[in-house]
């Protein structure tokens, strides 16, 4: 699975890694650490026998937002995994504790994001007038907007400011925002029941089919697919 937010994983005992399928390397699900993966990881899971599993998938802003594709496995902390067991893994059924269970989960994300390692955060300081302008644009769930729209955000000219977007992430700003847009579209995917015409729509494409045309461009594989993918994924088939 490749997907665009964060995985948190960790198992009660041994029995399952995780693999990377390009570089071969393996990943050991275990009670004494944590595995972090980046968005737009590729793994796939092996499993020697059956194992309960704890995960939770979560987004997170800027600088994190500029790591992608890597693997951190690091000490489980002993309190946040007596708390874990106590609010997931042996707790109640209900959610009568959905507070303390939303903290839990909370603490246990960003005790992850604080143990990665120093090369892996952006090498260079975030610019507040670049970061507020896309914290806007975020906020209006990456809709197309005009690049005389964004560069008014920050008082730009539009040619000067498509030129510091383009060296400051790397590509123009209609390419960023599509790729936003198509992560947004697989969290939808993945965790609402909208259909995809109407995911369509809420991303901001005129039509499913257009959306189904940029969504394999970017992700090499159809909407309908990427769903039965995590759905297939979940039920462990």
């Amino acid at each position: 699975m490749r997907v665009p937010y964060w995985r948190l994983y960790w198992n009660e005992r041994t029995g399952a890694r995780l693999r990377d399928p390009v570089g071969a390397a393996y990943h050991p699900l275990e009670p004494t650490h944590f595995v972090l993966i980046a968005p737009n990881t590729t793994l796939a899971r092996e499993l020697t026998r059956p194992v309960e599993h704890f995960y939770t998938h979560f987004t997170v802003g800027l600088p994190f937002a500029r790591i992608q594709s890597c693997v951190h496995r690091f000490a489980a902390n002993p309190l946040l995994v007596a708390a874990m067991k106590r609010d997931y893994l042996h707790g109640e059924t209900s959610y009568k504790d959905a507070i303390r269970r939303s903290a839990t989960a909370l603490a246990l994300c960003w005790h992850a994001l604080s143990t990665l390692p120093a090369h892996l955060l952006p090498a260079t300081e975030d610019n507040p007038r670049l970061n507020n302008m896309l914290k806007w644009w975020e906020s209006r769930e990456w809709q197309p907007i005009t690049n005389s729209e964004l560069a008014a955000r920050i008082a730009m000219h539009p040619t000067a400011f498509c030129r510091y977007f383009q060296h400051a992430l790397g590509c123009p700003p209609h390419a960023y925002g599509l790729v936003k847009r198509i992560d947004r579209a697989c969290l939808l995917l993945h965790f609402s029941e909208l259909s995809i015409k109407q995911i369509a729509m809420e991303t901001g494409f005129c039509d499913r089919y257009y959306f189904s045309r940029k969504f394999r461009q970017l992700r090499g594989i159809s909407p309908a697919a990427f769903r039965r993918q995590y759905a297939a994924k979940q039920t462990g088939a």
